[in-house]
């Protein structure tokens, strides 16, 4: 059997650990794909009907996905590929589409030409985004929680 090297990615905190680098980038490759089939920024009727449907604050939303779009592509890049820069952008993936919202589900069918039930398409566009951001998520939140102590951990009291 041959083995072959393994590829790391160092992150940009004081740690001993690296991760495989393959897995990592593979997923925000794939998050980049989905983000990209969506319609452009240039489409504001499309933005303006998901921010309402999704989240309401329009310069907050439209800010964040704005940022998660310019920050995957970074990371494919090779430009920031940081468990940090990974778990940012992951967790505004998960903040605006790991709701059960029908409304931004039918939204999203633009994204394909699948024929069936309405929000069907969305709803797996918005499943496979989220899976994908929480395998982006986790390595780096957990790397962040590991460099503090057990006395000061992460998130809200």
């Amino acid at each position: 059997m041959t083995v072959l090297p393994s590829t790391v990615l160092e992150i940009d905190v004081a740690v001993d650990k690296v991760f495989p680098a393959d897995a990592l980038l593979s997923n925000a490759e794939h998050l980049l794909d989905l983000w990209d089939m969506l319609p452009p920024e240039s489409d504001s009727s499309f933005w303006s009907e998901l921010n309402r449907a999704a989240w309401g604050d329009e310069s907050y939303f439209m800010g964040k996905m704005h940022s998660v779009r310019h920050m995957l592509r970074q990371y494919v890049d090779g430009d920031s590929r940081s468990l940090y820069a990974a778990q940012y952008l992951a967790q505004y993936v998960l903040l605006f589409f790991d709701r059960e919202k029908p409304a931004v589900f039918e939204l999203l069918d633009k994204v394909g030409d699948v024929r069936g039930e309405k929000g069907r398409t969305g709803r797996r566009w918005a499943a496979d985004a989220t899976a994908t951001a929480w395998r982006l998520y986790v390595p780096g939140r957990a790397e962040i929680q590991r460099n503090y102590s057990e006395e000061e951990p992460l998130g809200d009291s």
